[in-house]
């Protein structure tokens, strides 16, 4: 699940992407986007086993965000809101979903793509999207679209994603114990290999399994 609202006048870079975690927000994490003009986006994400698991309630986590973050105080001080705040269900379950059926093929949010730790889901529907087109035209050629002309989708689909869920899952389940966030922060700001593998995990070009890799639990422990 997904909150967020538009604000002008906001103090900022235009094109910066902030995500924020503490203690006040978590389970839920923060996030700001700013764009050009002094537009900018002001937003929190949870997602829903954490939300019920924690009892949390993602509007009041939206309000503590904007009101007790010092970074979004500070970027708020002179704006006005130019939108209602607005949300919507966000899929994360791509491992569990059967993307295709006869005549048919889900891509993006109908098949559960987003991005487990981050939310992001344009990326990964456009990954989706293309798997998906190259399955299309080899089953137009070959005149079949049945269920069982499809299954291929299905294959690479699982293939691209299911690892990826799985691990992002368990990585975004740690992230809502403070002292894992207190620590990775910190290891991020001392160790530039660290940090830039975290840069690269939120931004979804690389995967959480990075952080498994022996090398980089050692980096994260010595923090």
């Amino acid at each position: 699940m997904a909150l967020r609202q538009y604000y002008s006048n906001v103090v900022g870079e235009p094109g910066l992407f902030e995500l924020h975690w503490e203690k006040s927000v978590l389970p839920a994490y923060g996030f700001i986007f700013h764009m050009n003009d002094g537009i900018a986006v002001f937003g929190t994400g949870m997602f829903r086993k954490d939300q019920q698991r924690l009892k949390a309630n993602i509007q009041e986590r939206l309000t503590t965000f904007m009101t007790q973050n010092p970074f979004a105080r500070d970027a708020l001080r002179k704006a006005q809101a130019i939108s209602p705040v607005a949300g919507h269900p966000y899929r994360d379950d791509a491992e569990l979903v059967k993307p295709y059926a006869d005549n048919l093929m889900l891509v993006g949010d109908a098949a559960g793509t987003g991005h487990p730790m981050t939310g992001e889901g344009i990326g990964p529907a456009m990954v989706s999207a293309e798997l998906a087109a190259r399955y299309a035209v080899e089953a137009l050629q070959k005149g079949d679209v049945s269920e069982s002309g499809l299954a291929g989708y299905g294959l690479a689909f699982h293939k691209q994603f299911d690892s990826l869920h799985k691990i992002s899952q368990l990585a975004r389940n740690a992230l809502t114990f403070p002292w894992v966030v207190d620590r990775t922060v910190r290891r991020c700001a001392k160790d530039p290999v660290f940090g830039a593998a975290m840069a690269g995990i939120l931004a979804g070009m690389v995967s959480p399994g990075e952080m498994l890799k022996p090398g980089m639990a050692l980096r994260l422990l010595a923090g």
